[in-house]
């Protein structure tokens, strides 16, 4: 989905300098929220109190956890390249083992994924990208990007030698399965294996703690039968050197203290409203940073400059979105700038919540979630969504106490 914003940012921008000067030299006034009546918010059941995280099983969060904060550090697609200007949401997510057989990561859509678990002994954590060209899959090229940690260099060293020689899935069309292998001539100890009948290409390699693997297909040659491996490469090469190089900024938490690392530090999950168990399922729930957090986003390169205008420095994911800005101020303008869209009709907030923006979604897209409400509190910025607007109004009222209860 589009998130356009630039013009009426640029419209709150001006009237903002237009007025300070108009005002000569009186101060300002401070931007504040309007008062609020939590007592009046129809919250449904929904929790309004901040309460402490502790799960079950902490290790496993402890985990997910440690893949969402690497992915801080993975370059988004249209960074490794400019034409992956779409994220593919649906094979971009944090990862553990998958369930033998049964396996939804990235790297699986072209290869199999028998014997997975035994190929990555030591494996810690996993995030996967996935960029593309265009809005339609069909038009142009693709990459995924799957970085996993694993507890040693030898561990991940094994691995990306193990990974490497396991089968591509069987072409659409059930002819022989040939699979060439190729040479980078970037990356010498890259494994590279390339499968014409789907235009699609393999590279793996590792790098320190890392195995770092990645996948260049272009559907709109498959379909067109034409085939331009050299592009696919070339894809793939700049992927391991943006991938590797920016890896060398990240901590990962040694394995003996992931039982006991701090699962929330920056206080985001606390304020965020919780799952149910019925809820609608986008990828684990967790804190993602600026960098992160645009990897889950369909078209990052335009929200990373909203982002940066409003000083974004983390946002997590439950069954609300909540982002936190610079200040109050850039939070205000964010929430106008994420509630304003082409594609949006605008529909009724919850009537004691009347800085809340609500939409309807009435674009092309097919299986959308139609309905959108944005809040936001001191420096926080929250969006919640689902099927009924009348649940989203409520879901958007809750946060709003929870984060005024959060202070």
């Amino acid at each position: 989905m589009r998130v356009l914003g630039r013009r009426l940012a640029a419209l709150l921008l001006v009237t903002g300098v237009g007025a300070a000067a108009a005002c000569g030299s009186e101060p300002a006034a401070a931007v504040t929220d309007p008062e609020v009546d939590l007592a009046a918010l129809d919250v449904g059941g929904y929790n309004t109190q901040p309460k402490e995280f502790q799960p079950k099983n902490r290790v496993m969060v402890a985990r997910f956890f440690e893949a969402q904060r690497m992915a801080g550090f993975i370059p988004a697609p249209f960074e490794i390249d400019p034409s992956l200007r779409v994220n593919q949401t649906t094979t971009t997510h944090a990862f553990l083992e998958p369930e033998e057989g049964k396996s939804t990561l990235a790297m699986h859509t072209f290869l199999k994924s028998d014997g997975f678990n035994s190929d990555t002994k030591g494996f810690v954590a996993g995030f996967a990208s996935t960029g593309q060209t265009d809005d339609d899959p069909n038009i142009g090229n693709a990459l995924s990007t799957s970085v996993l940690l694993f507890e040693s260099d030898s561990a991940a060293t094994a691995a990306a030698a193990a990974l490497s020689v396991r089968e591509f899935q069987e072409p659409y069309d059930r002819s022989p399965n040939v699979v060439e292998t190729l040479k980078s001539a970037v990356h010498a100890n890259a494994v590279v294996r390339w499968q014409p009948s789907k235009q699609a290409l393999a590279a793996w390699y590792s790098t320190g703690r890392y195995v770092i693997v990645t996948i260049a297909q272009s559907e709109e040659n498959r379909v067109l039968k034409v085939s331009d491996k050299d592009l696919l490469l070339n894809l793939a090469d700049k992927s391991i050197t943006a991938t590797s190089d920016r890896l060398r900024s990240f901590q990962p938490t040694p394995v003996d203290q992931l039982a006991t690392m701090e699962l929330d530090p920056t206080g985001m999950y606390r304020r965020t409203l919780w799952r149910t168990s019925e809820d609608y399922y986008h990828g684990p729930p967790g804190v993602y940073s600026l960098a992160g957090d645009l990897h889950l986003m369909s078209e990052p390169a335009e929200l990373r400059a909203q982002y940066d205008e409003a000083g974004v420095d983390a946002v997590s994911w439950g069954a609300t979105r909540v982002i936190r800005a610079k200040d109050i101020d850039a939070a205000q303008r964010l929430r106008e700038q994420l509630s304003y869209d082409k594609y949006f009709r605008t529909a009724a907030g919850p009537a004691a919540l009347p800085s809340a923006r609500c939409a309807t979604y009435v674009g092309p897209s097919t299986g959308a979630i139609p309905n959108y409400c944005w809040v936001s509190r001191d420096r926080y910025v929250a969006m919640a969504w689902g099927e009924q607007m009348s649940d989203v109004q409520q879901r958007i009222s809750a946060q709003y106490a929870l984060l005024v209860n959060s202070r």
